[in-house]
């Protein structure tokens, strides 16, 4: 659903390829983020 919803609002605005990066970098990072935490609690 949101997901969704995030496509229409990029596309409307018309500024896929800088949000597409921006949101891989922001998965990315958040990647990280998950695995620091994964480490830091075993």
């Amino acid at each position: 659903m949101l997901k969704a919803y995030l496509v229409e609002v990029i596309i409307w605005h018309g500024s896929l390829v800088p949000m597409v990066e921006s949101t891989t970098e922001l998965v990315a990072g958040m990647r990280v983020c998950a695995a620091k935490n994964g480490i830091n609690s075993q």
